[in-house]
This record gives structure tokens, C-alpha cells and sequence, in this order.
């Protein structure tokens, strides 16, 4: 489930408007409580969705379009955490936080 997790992770952080790979690291550590070992996949995450993340001169990333479908939308991404048993989300709090920012933008 990690590209999906991280897709999601950054898509809402640029909705919120454009951010360096910094801003975007730092706020995932301040917000969701990302652990150190997850930060990688959010460098690969930003290196590997061109079609929707792009980075711009001044070194800032801009959201070029929402992934709304397949199975890295949103939709079916919150409807996958609904399903994953409780210990799951237990285990991973960052991404029970990532959950429920974004059930209050669908909301």
C-alpha cells in the first residue's frame, strides 16, 4: 500500500499549495509523525509522479492534477483504510492521521 499511502500523502499537502521537497518533508514529520525511515519513499514519490506533481524553477512543487482514479485515488484509498483491520492503522499512526485529514476534505 505505500505508493498509494505516499501519493496521497503529497497530493494533499499540495493542494494546500507549493512546497519544496523540504517544506514537504518537514510537514510530514510535524503532521503526521512520518518515522525517519519513511521519508525515502516521499523523495521517490515526488521523483516518480511527474504526470501530477511538478517541480518548478524556483525549486517548489506544484500539483498539476488530482489522482482521482484507479487504485491510487482518493476515494478508493479511504475505502481500502476502512477496510484494513484496526491493528493495521494502529501499528502505522501516521497513516490514521493521513486518513482523516483527508476524510475532512472529502467531507
Amino acid at each position: 500500500m505505500g505508493t498509494i499511502v505516499y501519493s496521497n500523502l503529497v497530493e494533499l499537502l499540495l493542494e494546500e499549495g507549493d512546497k519544496t521537497e523540504k517544506e514537504i518533508i518537514n510537514e510530514t514529520i510535524k503532521r503526521f509523525e512520518i518515522p525517519e525511515e519513511q521519508i525515502i519513499k516521499i523523495k521517490l514519490q515526488l521523483d516518480i509522479s511527474q504526470d501530477y506533481f511538478q517541480k518548478q524553477k524556483n525549486g517548489k512543487y506544484h500539483l498539476l492534477k488530482r489522482i482521482e482514479d484507479g487504485i491510487f485515488g482518493r476515494k478508493v484509498f479511504l475505502e481500502t483504510l476502512n477496510k484494513a483491520p484496526a491493528e493495521y492503522l494502529k501499528e502505522r499512526p501516521w497513516i490514521q492521521k493521513l486518513k482523516e485529514a483527508l476524510e475532512k476534505k472529502v467531507l
